[in-house]
């Protein structure tokens, strides 16, 4: 019978990511990561090198350190009694090379008894705008009465229709924090790497959200919001960006009591 390859012709899944979460009993040492794991008997990381060249486990959670993280996990707990706390140090994630299936990847590690989960995240393309670019808001119909649009304008007859008093954070992959709508906010980067290519869908994805009302190009749904950041999962992963975005929801708050 002839054997399977576990490369692929075509690198279709360039960019794709293996999680991995281990159970919460198993110990690594996440200092020597894939040492122990041989060393522990936790799983055959030695074969699966072989088996599939060039990849390399890395710890999940890299935004915030221990001791934030557990803070975090308590008040969780604190507000809600039936949260039940996990084992986040036992998240880990394989960027698949250009020649490895993550498909074959998985397979083998779902055979791994001290694996409780683990799945593939596949790298997606921006989704495609189609008015966010339009420079006159009389064309932005999303901000009409329904069934057309969300009916923005009418929400900006009320005291915070229009985003007075909210602060929030944007996880895409890459924006352009300096354009003409978007500079009066201030916009910073609180984690990952900035992707060119992306710009023009943050930029949009912010645009409709929170353009100013500055007699220039287009406005927001919420143009007067009270700050704005970011997360990139560029350079990182989505877990991870999601746990630096919530690890700065002080930093929100206190820009928005700055601004009261």
């Amino acid at each position: 019978m002839k054997k399977t390859s576990n490369k692929i012709k075509t690198p279709i899944h360039q960019g794709a990511q293996v999680i991995i979460k281990f159970h919460d009993y198993v110990e690594i040492d996440n200092k020597k990561i894939e040492h122990s794991i041989n060393e522990r008997a936790i799983g055959d990381w030695a074969g699966l090198e072989k088996n599939f060249p060039g990849i390399q486990l890395q710890k999940m959670i890299t935004a915030i350190d221990d001791t934030k993280l557990n803070a975090l996990i308590n008040k969780a707990m604190e507000i809600d009694t039936t949260y039940k706390e996990v084992n986040f140090k036992n998240y880990f994630f394989i960027n698949c090379p250009a020649e490895v299936s993550p498909e074959a990847l998985l397979k083998e590690l779902r055979n791994w008894k001290s694996i409780g989960k683990a799945y593939i995240d596949y790298p997606v393309p921006d989704p495609v705008v189609n008015d966010a670019d339009d420079p006159r808001a009389v064309n932005q119909d999303y901000l009409d009465a329904a069934p057309v649009g969300i009916d923005a304008r009418y929400a900006w007859t009320f005291t915070g229709g229009d985003g007075a008093g909210v602060s929030f954070i944007d996880m895409e992959r890459g924006w352009t924090f300096d354009h003409e709508d978007l500079n009066a906010h201030g916009i910073t980067l609180l984690h990952g790497v900035l992707l060119d290519s992306s710009r023009a869908h943050g930029t949009s994805v912010l645009g409709e959200i929170c353009a100013v009302d500055n007699a220039v190009g287009c406005v927001g749904i919420a143009p007067n919001v009270s700050s704005v950041h970011t997360v990139s999962f560029n350079g990182s992963t989505r877990p991870n960006a999601v746990i630096a975005a919530i690890a700065n929801l002080s930093l929100v708050m206190s820009c928005y009591l700055k601004h009261k």
